[in-house]
């Protein structure tokens, strides 16, 4: 069983600790999909399995590969769960 890893944008410590998760937190149904993206209190919340990540890892590596494509919606790619938010991944030029 792979276990799902949770990353909240707002919560990526640097220099130890970092939130708990709320009491009330609903465990993603990973069973046929990878990734789930939410939205609470404020945060963009990526919810992944290791495999899920690894997609992610991949579609940036597209987008850096060959930046001309600009942008990849995630629910294109049939790796998002059944309840997760749509997503998109971007990629622009440092000016």
């Amino acid at each position: 069983m792979t276990l799902p890893i949770m990353v909240r944008i707002g919560d990526i410590p640097t220099s130890g600790g970092g939130r708990k998760m709320e009491s009330n937190f609903k465990q993603p149904d990973f069973r046929q999909h990878d990734i789930e993206l939410r939205y609470v209190d404020g945060e963009i919340c990526i919810y992944a399995t290791e495999d899920g990540l690894r997609k992610i890892i991949s579609i940036c590596e597209k987008l850096i590969k060959n930046s001309i494509i600009g942008h990849i919606h995630l629910e294109d790619y049939d790796i998002l769960t059944k309840n997760s938010l749509k997503g998109v991944l971007a990629v622009f030029e440092k000016k």
